[in-house]
């Protein structure tokens, strides 16, 4: 199927070449960084919808 796409031709066409001149610990990085800024985002957008936490009735001991 590979030689189909690049139709029997050995010499790598200029996307090809961009494609393997890419660096892939950039791109990892890169992601790794735009997944963080996303989690913290949607945890911070999460905290303040949230609104205030509904506390349960509290037992008092009273000492007569």
């Amino acid at each position: 199927m590979l030689e189909d796409l690049r139709n029997h031709d050995p010499l790598p066409s200029e996307e090809e070449r961009e494609w393997m001149a890419t660096d892939p610990v950039t791109v990892v990085l890169r992601g790794l960084a735009i997944a963080s800024v996303a989690v913290m985002v949607g945890l911070t957008a999460s905290y303040f919808l949230a609104g205030k936490p509904a506390f349960g009735d509290v037992a008092v001991n009273a000492q007569r």
